[in-house]
């Protein structure tokens, strides 16, 4: 569901199929972690780049798959760019890696931003390509809910 307090969700849909970030309960793996994030926030730490870096993983007996957003400079909630600085990208099993296509329509949109408790919440949708421009997923109805690490 699309959440906005910091309940550690996210997923979206891959060429139409649900995607949704978890681990397995049977991966016994202490070093993953459904949910990673970070946001450098001003005043806190000396890079003043204030990226804001979200990774989802889902990890089965089957597949390991993440998905990264970074996004830099981040001072607030709203629509960010390409030209702000997002970058996205999709690992997939098989070592299937897909770029942010920036040839094609996105949308990334923080829809919380909230320093004090570290929330941050979205939507996304965007295309990805393969790094031999050889294949293309689409990725949609993406959306987030994360409790960040201020750093």
């Amino acid at each position: 569901p699309a959440t906005q307090e910091g309940k550690k969700t996210f997923g979206c849909f891959i060429d139409g199929k649900p995607w949704v970030a978890g681990i397995a309960p049977y991966v016994l793996d202490p070093t993953l972690h459904k949910l990673s994030s970070y946001y450098d926030q001003p005043g806190i730490c000396g890079n003043y780049n204030n990226p804001l870096g979200i990774t989802a993983t889902r990890v089965d007996s089957f597949s390991y798959d993440y998905i990264q957003i970074l996004a830099r400079p981040v001072f607030q909630k709203g629509v960010l760019r390409q030209e702000d600085g997002i970058f996205i990208n999709f690992f997939a099993s098989l070592s299937k890696s897909y770029d942010f296509d920036t040839s094609f329509a996105y949308n990334l949109e923080l829809t919380k931003f909230d320093t004090f408790n570290f929330i941050c919440s979205g939507v996304f949708e965007f295309r990805g390509i393969s790094q031999n421009k050889q294949d293309t997923i689409l990725i949609t109805d993406g959306r987030f809910d994360v409790r960040y690490s201020p750093e």
